[in-house]
């Protein structure tokens, strides 16, 4: 079952994260436009005019000036749907946009004008601009994972595509890496109420943290509710996931229990006592490789999809934790640089 709340959502807010998308990886947002154009017929002052009118997609297809005919020759497979088989005119539509910009970001710039590249592309082969060509890696790594879930008696979507290869991906800065963790412990103290809100705020502004503390987490500490504690304390997952990655913990366990943090020995936790966090901050510390970490990312994007296919088809999702998956999907994608999303941010698309 597919998302249909996209029907109503304004194409406007959508648009920006195409055009991330596709600067992300050297294209431009001209090209964006053509990509556009060559789907729907809209020109430059169309497509603002729908931008300035916060049209949703309902209307942005409707009021489509002539859908290019060669759509129906478009095929793969996007947000583990596969085009050819959407029956909703509406929503084929909208994945085949999804598709083409997609494809967009993941080619090289050429020179070429990429409207000449998809009617060159159109008549003869689908595999560079319409049809997902996986990287040989990258199957690797997606039949790998596919594998371990059949054991565990996971379900599988084998449509679901590959996640980004290693040379597509740029994993974060140790140091970055560093500092989100020494936050999120501060801030799972006060979650766990073993220090208050103004403790570790002023400890935070005393040890020059306060601009690595992102916006909800200030929200968080200035009006500490139980359910915002609540929240906070599936963090931990976070916390062990970036651990994890700087080397400092072992393993990512199976996710059907909670980690405990009171495993991680004081001393190479980032924060307690009269240590100064700038200490672990600023050390030298070593990552995890791309590889691992991606292997990692694939593992958690189709633990992930099984727990949402279970919640929206209202069956119980006993093999995994669904609140521990999408945690540990969460710091994941942010360690990866998901979308170049920031921490308050992330998506965990499935």
């Amino acid at each position: 079952m597919q998302n249909t709340k996209i029907f109503t959502t304004a194409f406007a807010s959508v648009y920006p994260h195409y055009i991330q998308k596709a600067e992300k990886k050297g294209r431009t947002k001209s090209e964006v436009h053509e990509i556009i154009h060559w789907l729907t017929g809209y020109d430059e002052q169309a497509i603002q005019e729908q931008l300035n009118n916060r049209n949703d997609f309902k209307t942005f297809f409707e009021q489509a000036p002539q859908m290019n005919p060669k759509t129906s020759l478009i095929k793969g497979v996007i947000c583990g749907y596969r085009i050819e088989e959407i029956e909703d005119e509406l929503m084929r539509n909208i994945r085949y946009l999804d598709k083409l910009i997609d494809e967009l970001a993941k080619g090289k710039k050429d020179g070429k004008d990429i409207k000449g590249i998809i009617l060159a592309t159109l008549p003869s082969s689908l595999n560079n601009i319409l049809n997902l060509e996986s990287h040989p890696i990258q199957m690797t790594r997606k039949e790998r994972t596919e594998d371990i879930l059949k054991k565990e008696g996971i379900k599988i979507n084998v449509n679901l595509p590959h996640i980004e290869s290693e040379e597509e991906t740029q994993l974060r800065t140790p140091k970055e890496i560093a500092a989100r963790v020494a936050i999120l412990a501060i801030t799972n103290f006060v979650a766990f109420n073993t220090i208050d809100s103004e403790t570790a705020t002023d400890y935070m502004i005393e040890y020059d943290l306060w601009e690595y503390v992102t916006p909800k987490e200030k929200d968080f500490l200035s009006d500490p509710t139980e359910d915002k504690k609540f929240q906070e304390t599936w963090k931990c997952e976070c916390i062990w996931v970036l651990l994890w990655a700087l080397k400092i913990v072992d393993t990512l366990p199976f996710p059907n229990e909670l980690c405990d943090l009171n495993n991680i020995p004081l001393e190479k936790y980032p924060v307690g006592g009269d240590r100064d966090p700038n200490d672990f901050i600023n050390a030298h510390h070593e990552i995890r490789s791309k590889s691992q970490i991606l292997d990692a990312s694939d593992l958690y994007y189709r633990y992930d999809w099984a727990c949402v296919d279970a919640r929206i088809n209202n069956r119980e999702m006993t093999q995994v934790h669904p609140g521990i998956v999408y945690e540990r999907h969460y710091a994941l994608n942010w360690l990866t640089n998901y979308m170049d999303q920031e921490w308050d941010h992330i998506s965990c698309d499935t």
